[in-house]
């Protein structure tokens, strides 16, 4: 469309045309980019419940080194909840990640009230593994190392030990 205007000539614009062409592709874009944010947010909570036990762990053991006494990480697999001293929030578990397995010191508690972890001032803790598994059928499983308390994720289930 183009308009004249006396003073200064000839002004150019929009057509009605060419402004349904861009919010047609804009919507379009849009209708693709959407379902994959949604994606990577669900996978940023199993991947945010990873991160958070681990800096529990972390932080349950480095409040033993330097306090000297031992410490314990408190999970409660029905609530969905870890806790460990030094860590100001407890980690939650959303209701998409499910705990397929939790042991401590080869004792299988997912279905028990609590489960605590010990840290010791030594650097050393109780065997401790839980199993993560979510909606998306993506699988985690967090261990730490007994003799040096540090926790190691791993992500491939045909590498999971199954009891």
């Amino acid at each position: 469309m183009k308009f004249f205007h006396r003073k200064t000539g000839l002004i150019t614009a929009f057509t009605l045309i060419e402004i349904m062409i861009v919010i047609a592709i804009t919507a379009l874009v849009l209708a693709v980019g959407v379902p994959s944010i949604f994606r990577a947010a669900e996978q940023n909570s199993l991947r945010a419940v990873v991160n958070g036990i681990v800096e529990a762990c972390s932080m349950a053991r480095a409040q033993a080194i330097l306090t000297g006494q031992v410490q314990e990480m408190v999970i409660r697999p029905i609530d969905g909840t870890i806790s460990a001293p030094g860590k100001s929030d407890s980690v939650m578990i959303p209701q998409n990640v499910q705990i397929e397995l939790l042991g401590v010191n080869f004792v299988e508690l997912q279905t028990a009230e609590e489960a605590k972890v010990k840290f010791y001032p030594n650097g050393t803790s109780d065997e401790f593994t839980i199993v993560l598994r979510s909606d998306r059928n993506e699988w985690r499983k967090i261990s730490l190392d007994i003799i040096t308390a540090i926790p190691d994720v791993q992500t491939d289930p045909s590498k999971f030990v199954h009891r």
